[in-house]
C-alpha cells in the first residue's frame, strides 16, 4: 500500500553536501490495519442498536455509532469525549453497579433509564462488555443498547396498568 520515506542531507565538515541518507519504512501493514478499522467502524454504523465504546476509568465516550445518534439525538462529535453517565443515564450512580459487575463477571446486562438529548425518557436494554488490555487490566467498555421504551409502555398498557382515556 505504501512506504514512508525520510530523506536527510549529510554534509561534510566544511558544510558542503556529501551524501543523502534515505530511510524507507514499509507502512503497508499499518495502512491495511487503518483501512480495516475504518471499515469495521462503518459496519457498526449500519447497526440499528446504539453502540458506544468508552474508557473504563474515565467513562469518556470514544465511539458513538449512528444507532446511538438515532436513539439519543446526540451526533458522534457531540458525544465523543463526554462522560457517558452525564450524557445519557437518568441516574449516573447506576454506572457504579455496572462497573462492579464488569469487574466481577466481565459483562453486565439489564434495563436502565436513560435520557435523550431532547429530554425524552428512555428505557434501554443494555449489554455491556469489559475490554481488557494485554496485561489483563480493564481498558474500555463496549455498550450495545436497544431502546425498549415503546415495548415497555405497550406491555404495561396490555397488563391493565395503563391509563385509559375517557
Amino acid at each position: 500500500v505504501g512506504a514512508l520515506s525520510l530523506w536527510t542531507l549529510i554534509r561534510d565538515a566544511g558544510g558542503a553536501p556529501k551524501s543523502i541518507l534515505v530511510i524507507n519504512t514499509d507502512i503497508t501493514e499499518a495502512k491495511q490495519a487503518e483501512i480495516r478499522i475504518r471499515e469495521q467502524a462503518e459496519m457498526l454504523d449500519l447497526a440499528y442498536e446504539g453502540i458506544i465504546v468508552g474508557d473504563f476509568h474515565t467513562r469518556r465516550i470514544s465511539f458513538w455509532n449512528k444507532g446511538a445518534e438515532r436513539m439519543y439525538g446526540w451526533c458522534a462529535q457531540e458525544a465523543e469525549g463526554r462522560d457517558i453517565g452525564e450524557l445519557v443515564f437518568a441516574d449516573a450512580s447506576v454506572l457504579d453497579k455496572i462497573s462492579g459487575e464488569l469487574l466481577t463477571a466481565g459483562e453486565s446486562r439489564g434495563e436502565h433509564r436513560h435520557v435523550s438529548k431532547s429530554g425524552k425518557a428512555l428505557i434501554v436494554s443494555s449489554s455491556v462488555t469489559l475490554v481488557r488490555d494485554a496485561c489483563g487490566e480493564p481498558k474500555s467498555v463496549l455498550l450495545i443498547n436497544v431502546d425498549v421504551t415503546e415495548k415497555k409502555v405497550l406491555d404495561w398498557n396490555e397488563s391493565g396498568w395503563g391509563v385509559s382515556g375517557g
